[in-house]
């Protein structure tokens, strides 16, 4: 049996990450093994990759099928245009002091820009928005139960209370640069609730990786992509270095003062992450 294990894909590129790993335990095991899960999660409404044959993409009627995300695809998106008015109207100061709702609203075309069916249009911004966008479902929310899920079926069939998670994307988009931090953090949250410890790595691309791929080349995208990961990583430097454990950083998805749920208003005390590459 394998170890307790719990894969994230994030973004599009995480997408691509897990495809690939579903293929290798498929052609090593035949099936997934017990005790590991796979979850993509994304701001697109349907997952986007197929993989086959020496990694390369292909259809259904190629030889040997096509590995696809179908059942571990977790869509988060949804159309926030009325939530983001909310928060410019005040409803939400614990979102406005990160969030500048009245700049998104201002853009031309705000209402396709925040209605995120197809992606976080390369804004962290609103790859962030998605995660509270969703945790604002509470019982119904698809990302905190698919996490909580996965958790508790590695838990009951390794029989074991302790968790490796492993998180993997890219940081170059808004997707995955966007909500890496509070995945890691939500995995962490949920995994204490029920006892289990857990240890989180990631494994996340940056702008290099991209060069001499389309449109990379121009000057204004390749600047905007190295200054969301800069930020990303900048981020996570602040939980790594110098950080007041004992105290925490508050991570408040409910703007509820009276709020008992310590997922939804809990603290930082810890790195995020064990492991970051």
């Amino acid at each position: 049996m394998a170890r307790p294990i719990l894969i994230v894909g994030i973004g599009g590129t995480g997408q691509w990450v897990l495809a690939h790993i579903k293929k290798n335990l498929l052609d090593a095991y035949g099936e997934i093994p017990l005790g590991v899960r796979l979850l993509s999660l994304d701001t697109t409404l349907a997952p986007e990759v197929a993989v086959g044959g020496w990694g390369r993409s292909r259809g259904a009627q190629a030889e040997g099928g096509v590995v696809d995300l179908t059942s571990e695809h977790i869509y988060i998106g949804g159309n926030a245009y009325n939530y983001v008015l909310q928060i410019n109207q005040g409803q939400y100061p614990c979102i406005a002091s990160w969030f500048n709702a009245g700049w998104f609203l201002s853009q031309q075309g705000s209402q396709g820009l925040l209605n995120l069916t197809i992606g976080a249009g390369r804004f962290r911004q609103l790859g962030r928005l998605a995660v509270f966008y969703n945790l604002a479902m509470e019982a119904h929310s698809i990302l905190r139960n698919a996490l909580n899920t996965g958790i508790l079926d590695i838990q009951r069939e390794t029989g074991e209370n302790n968790l490796y998670a492993f998180l993997t994307g890219s940081l170059a988009g808004g997707t995955g640069a966007g909500m890496f931090a509070d995945v890691a953090h939500l995995i962490r949250a949920l995994a204490g609730v029920l006892g289990v410890a857990a240890r989180i790595r990631g494994y996340f691309i940056l702008p290099q990786a991209f060069d001499g791929t389309t449109n990379v080349g121009v000057p204004q995208l390749r600047t905007d992509i190295i200054a969301k990961a800069f930020a990303a990583m900048r981020e996570n430097s602040r939980f790594a270095a110098e950080f007041n454990y004992a105290e925490g950083y508050p991570m408040f998805y409910s703007c509820n003062e009276n709020e008992g749920d310590a997922v939804l208003r809990g603290h930082i005390r810890s790195t995020l992450f064990e492991l970051l590459y």
